[in-house]
């Protein structure tokens, strides 16, 4: 029997990011075969991602393991979201434990997808994702599942290295593409730092997080 195509479907463009390449073709396959999704790009590590994610036109979903090499946790999840806001984004993980999951949400998730997942289960919560709803675990409550925090929030009130050193650069003046130059890394890796740095200083742009900056130690504060 020939599957029935859904008109968008054959126009959306996913994103699967994971650094186990058999549950990441796995996955993959899930997308094109079950729901016909016609563009589907993979990555092995999160600058592999970032890098992709940043040469793309249009990137209606992003499916990140947040374990995955590069991902620093919670934060580097929450940098993504900031990153690619306009992105349908969802975790996923080994972990059920409920304050993984409430984690994510909190840093801005549009589902949690656990790797134990049946094939048939998963399929279901990424029709939920890509129609614009949150997909929340069976026997996770929806109520610990916390609405996507404002931009500028933070999750952690210390930079990391990266974010320091990347920061450092911008406010010399430089712009992201100089920075990557500079630092050997690639554009999209650096815009998540930026994008990381921003919420953890608690602003929204590159003006204020460098009067921010002008008061800590180490930058001039």
């Amino acid at each position: 029997m020939v599957k029935k195509q859904a008109p968008e479907a054959q126009d959306l463009v996913v994103l699967v990011a994971d650094d186990h390449a058999l549950f990441r073709q796995g996955f993959a396959f899930l997308l094109r075969d079950d729901l016909q999704v016609g563009n589907v790009h993979q990555a092995g590590d999160l600058e592999a991602a970032l890098d992709l994610a940043a040469s793309l036109d249009r990137l209606d979903l992003i499916a990140l393991d947040i374990n995955m090499l590069g991902m620093s946790g919670l934060e580097g999840f929450a940098a993504a979201r900031d990153a690619f806001p306009n992105s349908r984004l969802v975790a996923v993980s080994a972990s059920e434990r409920p304050e993984d999951v409430a984690g994510v949400f909190a840093a801005g998730a549009d589902g949690f997808i656990p790797k134990q997942l049946t094939p048939e289960a998963t399929v279901a919560a990424l029709q939920t994702v890509l129609g614009g709803e949150r997909y929340v675990p069976v026997g996770f409550s929806p109520v610990a599942a916390v609405p996507r925090p404002a931009a500028g929030t933070g999750l952690s009130g210390t930079l990391t290295p990266r974010q320091t050193e990347v920061l450092g650069h911008l406010m010399q003046g430089l712009s992201a593409k100089e920075i990557s130059r500079a630092l050997n890394l690639g554009e999209g890796t650096v815009r998540i730092h930026l994008a990381g740095a921003y919420r953890t200083l608690g602003v929204r742009n590159r003006v204020e997080a460098v009067l921010k900056a002008k008061t800590l130690p180490g930058f001039g504060g």
